[in-house]
């Protein structure tokens, strides 16, 4: 818990309760992030960010009330077994979901999608909410990206197969993933910056970015 330009702001890195005592009787700003995918195997896109969404929300609780907060954690990481091996049983490695569940109801930023394998892969993985995941290097075709959600954008686009062919970024909440180029994977899509509520000097929060600024997040994975 932190005070900074006449406000308290409750940050959550990890699941808890956030709990309103009694009495409490405000409108309340929220920021809340989900988890990003994770990139493909070898030559593969990247993945694409955790949703981002912000508002407020005013609510009153007479008693003291608990409010569960979920924290996504991002994609685990995936593998693919050239022909004749196996593919990795495990996740695909997309993000989950983050939430916080007030008294007026449940806020939701969504998982980012996985970035697709290379060369078996049917694309960047295409999500609900958050951003989808880049596509990949691929044979006879790159392989497409993900569509994001409304939280995100989408993935770029792979390439045709060949020995100086990349993979593409995975969407961020600020803009779409690079296309793959010849020689050159595809850069992440764009960060966001959070708002001005939340721009804490002392603030652990987001990544520099452009400018004195360094509350950037949710940006895409670049491509292999």
């Amino acid at each position: 818990i932190s005070y900074y330009d006449g406000k308290y702001i409750h940050t959550f890195e990890s699941p808890g309760v956030f709990t309103a005592n009694a009495g409490f009787n405000e409108t309340v700003e929220y920021v809340v992030v989900g988890g990003g995918g994770a990139g493909g195997y070898q030559n593969a896109g990247g993945g694409g960010a955790g949703g981002f969404t912000t508002g407020t929300t005013p609510f009153s609780t007479p008693t003291a009330t608990p409010m569960a907060v979920t924290i996504g954690e991002g994609g685990r990481a995936f593998w693919y077994t050239p022909p004749g091996g196996a593919t990795n049983p495990g996740s695909k490695g997309e993000g989950n979901d983050s939430s916080v569940v007030f008294p007026t109801g449940t806020i939701t930023a969504g998982g980012g999608g996985y970035g697709a394998n290379e060369p078996a892969s049917p694309g960047g993985q295409t999500m609900p909410l958050g951003s989808g995941g880049g596509g990949s290097r691929g044979y006879p075709s790159g392989s497409t990206g993900g569509e994001g959600g409304p939280q995100g954008n989408d993935g770029g686009n792979g390439v045709p197969g060949g020995a100086t062919q990349c993979g593409a970024g995975g969407g961020g909440a600020g803009g779409a993933g690079e296309d793959a180029q010849p020689g050159r994977g595809g850069g992440g899509g764009l960060s966001i910056l959070l708002p001005t509520t939340f721009r804490n000097p002392r603030s652990t929060v987001g990544y520099p970015g452009p400018g004195p600024s360094a509350w950037w997040v949710c940006g895409g994975g670049g491509g292999g």
